[in-house]
């Protein structure tokens, strides 16, 4: 009986780095900000969202992106 030994095609990073969600830690360097202050902000309601997945959250880098703009909009109000 013949097994399917055939391994799935790997991924260049470049197409894994520019479609991915951030983890908690890559916000956080990119945020300048600890990952306390993140689970602070999230229990507050302010921060950028969050989608869960699974257990993890996960973060959409342009909303995020947006997210800080918007801040910088209303801080130069």
């Amino acid at each position: 009986m013949a097994t399917n030994t055939k391994q799935p095609k790997a991924i260049s990073s470049s197409t894994v780095a520019a479609d991915r969600l951030w983890t908690i830690d890559e916000l956080a360097a990119y945020l300048q900000v600890s990952k306390p202050t993140i689970y602070d902000w999230r229990l507050s309601g302010y921060g950028p969202p969050a989608s869960r997945i699974g257990r993890h959250l996960r973060w959409e880098p342009t909303v995020v992106r947006t997210w800080v703009a918007e801040r910088s909009e209303v801080d130069a109000a």
